[in-house]
């Protein structure tokens, strides 16, 4: 994030705390496209104007996605792909939660993340795939009995549009158990964004 857009962000976020804990009159001006509030409420903002600038919709060209399993998947098979059915945020319209593919929208560099939650005393091998090519993989293993743990891979990837990610059970590598989605504790997950 570049230092210009912390200070706007920043700005946004000083004017917004401003307008939550002092009560205001809102007042649209047209001709500088900002709006101003005044609040006589307070002794300390007595009559005073401030400017607020115009919020923008921030999810213009945004490519950003976050889905999870709602459930269990009991003893997947190798090679199956994970379908995370239950979408948070899909920006860009590119995942798919019936099949559990990104579709890339917009060239570019992307961040993909994937947790898996294993079951009680066994593994998991998963993979992040592009394409049918294998970018990343991770081993979530419980060590025993009375044990949940949760693993997290993280790839940064130059992709092209129209190319397909996804999160599948390793070809190879074998597993043993269930991957567990235990809502809202240990959730098992698919997320990606956009950098450039």
């Amino acid at each position: 994030m570049t230092h210009g857009v912390s200070l706007k962000i920043y700005a946004m976020i000083s004017q917004l705390s401003v307008a939550i804990l002092y009560p205001a009159k809102w007042r649209r001006n047209a001709s500088t496209n900002t709006t101003l509030i005044t609040n006589s409420d307070t002794k300390s903002l007595n009559r005073t104007e401030i400017q607020k600038p115009r919020i923008r919709r921030a999810t213009a060209g945004v490519v950003a996605y976050y889905a999870y399993m709602s459930h269990t998947e009991y003893s997947p098979s190798n090679h199956h792909t994970i379908i995370f059915d239950i979408p948070v945020t899909n920006l860009g319209n590119g995942y798919n939660h019936f099949s559990g593919i990104f579709s890339v929208p917009t060239s570019g560099v992307y961040v993909f993340s994937w947790t898996i939650a294993d079951s009680m005393a066994g593994y998991v091998f998963s993979e992040l795939v592009v394409n049918a090519d294998v970018v990343g993989g991770i081993l979530t293993q419980t060590l025993s009995d009375n044990d949940r743990i949760s693993t997290t891979g993280l790839v940064v990837k130059e992709v092209r549009q129209g190319d397909v990610v996804y999160v599948r059970t390793s070809a190879t590598g074998g597993i043993h158990g269930n991957i567990e989605s235990l809502a809202p504790v240990q959730r098992t997950s698919f997320s990606g964004w956009k950098l450039s």
